[in-house]
């Protein structure tokens, strides 16, 4: 018998995983820096920790009343589906992470990402959760209500974004490929493939009981299926928006599933194969044609898209349109990000095959090399472990200061992260959902056509190794080739065995378990996550997508094993248990035809095992109590929504004002103009969700209220929380006498309002999920324990706790570091110190918080005066949870010395909570290279190596040449960590070439070379150094060389230009000054006609005067970029005119010198106009 607690704990649980659904696609942040991947987890781990407390409470609750003889919690998990795949996986995480290179950071989950074991933890709570709860067709409905709807606002913002009406400043391109609310539109199209195939089933759902209506259709009905048509037109297309090919890949394979099950879901008669809807009967007489025209489309869509990937193909033409010219890339390995996935694929199988171990700076080796390849090197941990891998050639396609922490392929990702024991575990869980799917399906009947299955599914996954091996001769592509080859098989499998069966004589699935509503449900999330399958082996999982994975994980075997009965009114709980039980092994034990007795055995105990965890389906709800849950997930949505777009980003008054122009206005220059689209979102959303939720909660029984009603009453709710959280967020994005730190903290705290808002509503939705079951208080239940309510609180309140502090925090120390990021991208180092500094004390064990502010430090340090010290010469023991006070300390006494000596020991810090990330010891070795030279050189002088050079030459005692040569070691260590990375070697040839040592420089820029001699910064240092040494004509060819890789850059230019005025190769220099004044006024003209746009817009716009200061401040810096190419110009024709002249042409010098007279300084002018009268004097003297 079951306790009020115990229910109360089944609505919270499943009040969770509703949340969970709701907040990990459709949250994002514009007040923390990384605004999307870990904020979103932040809730998910918070709900699942939640979930967790009330999952064992009732667990602690019903210690003692299970039935006598009954099996146990662990027997009935062991003998279900799916959970054995799971716990191994999730073993692999715990033994990857305790043997990793990283333990805190693959525990808890990287900076960026913050996917580590704790987080994979939250989805297998989740998993379970729904495993073990789902137990009515009311919850089935609501939970794929609540996925298809939350879909519904992402893809709406996506075709806003599309349409170029997104108000919010996203510093990317969101108009050519959107990203919605996922900030990447891989990420976006991954999350909508996923919903597509629950909006399917949901619209099929409808449109069926539309055709079996023997009284006509309800207005309610046909407004539900046109609802979800609608919902489905825009998934799709938004997900064509996206652009992406890797979930567009998905979701064919998913549909291909979805369309040939379906018709075998619809061929089935069912024991009335001539009764039904004319239609229906229709149709089953033609499926083997329609089956037919299924394969031979796909064939065809497979043959068109070889031709386009085809070069200088027959449909070449088509690769020019917008939506499928990445399409015909999808094969090529040496261009664009195709190429740069294969380059880190490359790497990934040298870090699994390498026999070195990796060494930290401190000299200690990873003791664990030598099974990598069994258990790898961590969740969280590619980002380190592979710089010592990083392909040169990758620096070439991307950013060189970046290194993958994913490989764009779940398949290396796996095996990076957890070894071949984790792919295997992997494989194994998916082998298990396509073959437990397949088996409720009746695909699978009997053992031949299990191990058939297997057979297909090996074979597939074998050539899907051994192909890209023949051809290719390397393992690079198998992460694509394995899962594709088991897609194949699966697909293979499924055509063969529907082409082989005949509808009129065979209804192989169990139907009495299931029904044909079930089976469809089943199908739809087989092709959800065959799409996922697909596509996270082209892209990364994300939070939304894995968090949808495990929860449609649990439900398929929820479902697929019968456990979800229809409602019905309330029995005793005794009485209910039994035929619970019963309704679960009778149809197993009349199962699949040709199956053994022993097989039909183990399939009833898996059916029977779980059945008395949830002892009773609620009951019918009374009048618009049904409504309930749905609205409180819509309610959940425009609370979402409102925290989503209410930024304030206008500098608007007033909470009502700021509140209505975030959803009505957009920006326009340095205008704003009225654009109600975010507005039409939320209310297209009400609408919709009202619609199928009023159809749904009929579906459920309840009675039938007036459609006005139940529309009053679900889009009172949603606008009720949407206007009063918006209005109390647009309040908040006010400071009223708010100054210094506070304004800060009180940004800060906007996510810890928004986290008690979603608490409050799921606990809300939790009180309506109780209220729609009519469950008879108190009557029904059991009394509650002492004992239960003690273990409720303690572990509710520990649960606050861990969210509070682990959670919550990581999110406001993230909203600091931002605000510190706008402070230094100004040059205010103090306002960035202070911030960052708040970031680290509040995420004391973050390196990359402590990374930020020792750069700060050093900035800060370059303005401050000498002083006296106040702080020990040597702070670089001082613990990490000293280094915060130690700062202050510093800054209190404004010395350069001790602010050096404090941005030392942090990074110091930094390093020793990171030892492998290779930045902490090359910014330590920047801090030393700059520190020796304090007070001898000024910041402009401390960019010239030539000039420290020089300065070390004559006044050596003003250096400090022990912390030059600690540098040294510092770019060492660097190296050891990141071998391949050439920016590394050229900063350590600086070093040599400042001591004087140009032979090391030499030496160290030609291994810079041997590691990637496709990077013009190497040989303009190699020449700089050749020069120092006198051999001019050497240097020459390196610059030539530093211009045949990078025939644009001005500094290049100008450094052949001038070496080849010193080094007698005066046609070389006037060449690269001639391509200098080119490339300069291609750069003014463009400068100008964007200042003068920018002047003619704020005229319209009512003048300066009128607009925001971001105008005048967007005016002064194009006002800047004009005077700087201006003086580009000045110097090219000044030097240009000084070369000719040195060569005799005095003609053409005199022209340049006088265009050079256009672009003067005043300061310029005065020795100008000597050059013009000398030049004069030699045309005719």
């Amino acid at each position: 018998m079951q306790t009020k607690l115990s229910r109360s704990c089944d609505a919270i649980i499943e009040a969770g995983w509703l949340a969970a659904l709701v907040l990990a696609p459709l949250f994002f942040n514009t007040y923390s820096s990384r605004v999307f991947e870990p904020d979103k987890i932040h809730l998910v781990r918070s709900i699942a920790l939640l979930v967790g407390v009330a999952w064992l409470v009732q667990l602690i609750d019903g210690v003692g009343r299970r039935e006598p003889g009954g099996p146990s919690l662990w027997e009935r998990l062991r003998r279900t589906p799916l959970v054995a795949p799971a716990l191994i996986l999730l073993l692999t995480y715990l033994i990857s992470t305790a043997l990793s290179v990283v333990p805190r950071i693959s525990l808890l989950g990287s900076y960026v990402r913050l996917q580590g074991a704790w987080t994979f933890l939250s989805y297998i709570v989740l998993f379970g959760a729904v495993l073990t709860h789902l137990r009515s067709q009311s919850q089935v409905r609501r939970l794929v209500h609540t996925i298809t709807l939350t879909s519904l606002p992402i893809a709406i913002y996506g075709i806003i974004q599309n349409a170029g009406l997104d108000p919010l400043p996203w510093g990317g391109d969101v108009v050519e490929r959107v990203a919605a609310n996922m900030g990447n539109a891989i990420f976006v199209a991954a999350y909508l493939i996923m919903a597509v195939f629950l909006t399917l089933e949901r619209l099929f759902r409808s449109f069926a009981r539309l055709i079996r209506s023997e009284q006509g259709s309800s207005v309610t009905g046909v407004l539900s299926a046109g609802a979800y048509l609608f919902v489905l037109g825009v998934q799709i297309t938004a997900i064509v928006f996206t652009q992406s090919r890797g979930p567009q890949l998905g979701l064919a394979a998913g549909l291909y599933v979805f369309l040939m099950l379906g018709l075998l879901l619809l061929a089935r008669p069912g024991g009335d194969a001539g009764r039904g809807p004319a239609i229906l009967r229709a149709l089953r007489a033609r499926v083997h044609a329609a089956w037919l025209t299924l394969v031979g489309l796909s064939i065809a869509g497979i043959a068109l898209l070889v031709v386009l990937n085809v070069p200088n193909g027959p449909l070449g033409g088509l690769c020019n349109v917008r939506y499928v010219g990445r399409t015909c890339t999808l094969f090529s390995l040496s261009e664009g990000t195709n190429a740069v996935r294969v380059l880190i694929w490359e790497g990934v199988l040298d870090m699994m095959s390498s026999t070195e171990p990796l060494r930290s700076p401190d000299g200690r080796s990873d003791p664990f090399t030598v099974i990598r390849p069994l258990v790898g090197y961590g969740p969280e941990s590619l980002w380190v472990a592979f710089n010592r891998f990083y392909p040169p050639e990758l620096g070439r396609l991307e950013s060189r200061n970046a290194s993958p922490d994913r490989s764009h392929n779940e398949t290396f990702d796996t095996l990076a992260r957890g070894g071949l024991l984790q792919f295997a575990a992997q494989i194994f869980l998916f082998a298990s959902i396509f073959y437990h799917a397949l088996r409720w399906l009746g695909l699978i009947r009997s053992r031949r056509a299990r191990n058939t299955f297997i057979i297909a599914l090996a074979a597939g996954g074998l050539a899907g190794i051994l192909l890209p091996l023949t051809f290719d001769g390397s393992l690079r592509l198998a992460g694509i080739g394995l899962p594709a080859g088991l897609i194949v098989g699966l697909i293979v499998y499924v055509t063969i065995d529907l082409l082989s069966v005949h509808p009129e004589r065979d209804d192989p699935a169990p139907a009495a378990v299931h029904g044909r509503g079930n089976q469809l449900l089943i199908l739809a999330i087989l092709s959800a996550l065959v799409a996922h399958f697909v596509e996270v082996h082209f892209g990364i999982a994300i939070v939304a997508t894995l968090t949808h994975f495990w929860v449609l994980a649990g439900a398929l075997v929820a479902v697929g094993l019968g456990w979800v009965r229809e409602d019905a009114e309330p029995a005793p709980v005794a009485a209910a248990a039994a035929p619970a039980v019963a309704a679960a092994v009778a149809p197993a034990r009349r199962g699949a035809k040709g199956g053994s007795q022993k097989g039909k055995g183990k399939e009833a105990a898996r059916r029977s095992a779980p059945a008395p965890a949830r002892q009773a389906a609620p009951g019918r709800p009374r009048g618009l109590t049904a409504l309930l849950p749905y609205a409180f997930v819509m309610a959940t949505i425009s609370a979402v929504l409102a925290w989503n777009f209410v930024v304030n980003q206008f500098g608007a008054t007033g909470a009502f004002d700021i509140f209505w122009k975030a959803f009505t206005v957009r920006p326009e220059g340095f205008g704003t103009v009225f654009s109600p689209m975010l507005l039409v979102l939320v209310l297209f959303t009400w609408l919709i969700g009202a619609l199928t939720a009023i159809d749904e909660s009929r579906e459920e029984g309840a009675p039938r209220t007036s459609v006005l009603g139940g529309i009053a009453l679900y889009v009172g709710l949603a606008a009720a929380v949407f206007v009063i959280f918006g209005l109390v967020q647009a309040a908040r994005t006010e400071f009223g006498d708010l100054t210094g730190l506070a304004v800060f903290r009180h940004i800060a705290g906007h996510v810890v309002l928004f986290d008690l808002v979603v608490l409050l509503l799921l606990l809300g939705l939790a009180a309506a999920i109780a209220l729609s079951g009519r469950w008879a208080w108190p009557a029904a239940f059991a009394r509650r324990s002492p004992a239960s309510m003690s273990a409720a609180l303690i572990l509710g309140a520990l649960a606050m706790v861990l969210i509070a502090t682990l959670n919550v925090r990581s999110i406001q120390a993230d909203t600091y570091y931002k605000q510190g990021l706008g402070y230094e991208e100004v040059g205010q180092w103090e306002g960035s110190v202070i911030l960052y500094r708040e970031a680290a004390r509040l995420q004391p064990q973050e390196d990359y918080y402590y990374l930020f502010l020792g750069r700060a430090l050093l900035q800060l340090a370059d303005q401050a005066p000498a002083g006296n010290p106040i702080l020990p010469e040597d702070v670089s023991q001082i613990p990490t949870d000293g280094l915060l006070g130690l700062v202050d300390r510093a800054t209190q006494s404004g010395a350069q010395e001790d602010i050096l000596r404090a941005a030392h020991a942090v990074l110091v810090g930094a390093q020793r909570l990171n030892p492998l990330n290779t930045d902490h010891s090359a910014n330590l070795a920047r801090l030393h290279r700059s520190w020796s030279f304090a007070g001898a050189a000024t910041a402009a002088e401390a960019a010239d190596p030539a000039r420290l050079r020089e300065i070390l030459e004559t006044q050596p005692e003003a250096v400090n040449q022990a912390r030059l040569l600690r540098s040294l070691d510092y770019y060492r260590q660097a190296l050891a960590l990141s071998p391949n990375n050439a920016g590394l070697w050229n900063e350590l040839a600086t070093v040599q070439s400042i001591q004087g040592d140009l032979a090391g420089a030499r030496a160290t820029l030609e291994s810079s070379l041997a590691v990637d001699d496709r990077y013009y910064p190497t040989y303009v240092l190699l020449g700089d150094v050749l020069a120092a040494g006198d051999d001019m004509p050497a240097a020459l060819d390196a610059y030539k060389q530093a211009a045949a890789i990078s025939p644009k850059n001005l500094a290049v230019l100008s450094a052949l230009g001038v070496a080849g005025a010193e080094g007698g190769d005066a046609g070389a220099s006037i060449d690269a000054f001639r391509r200098i004044i080119e490339i300069s006024h291609d750069a003014l003209d463009a400068t100008r006609a964007q200042f003068d746009e920018l002047n003619a817009g704020v005229e319209a716009a009512g003048g300066y005067g009128s607009l925001p200061s971001s105008a005048t401040a967007r005016r002064v810096t194009v006002e800047r970029q004009l005077l700087s190419q201006e003086q580009q110009l000045y110097v090219a024709y000044r030097n240009l005119a000084l070369v000719l002249r040195e060569t005799g042409q005095f003609t053409e010098a005199l022209e340049a010198a006088e265009q050079a007279m256009t672009y003067a300084s005043e300061s310029d002018v005065e020795l100008l106009e000597t050059l013009i009268a000398d030049l004069r004097n030699s045309i005719s003297p």
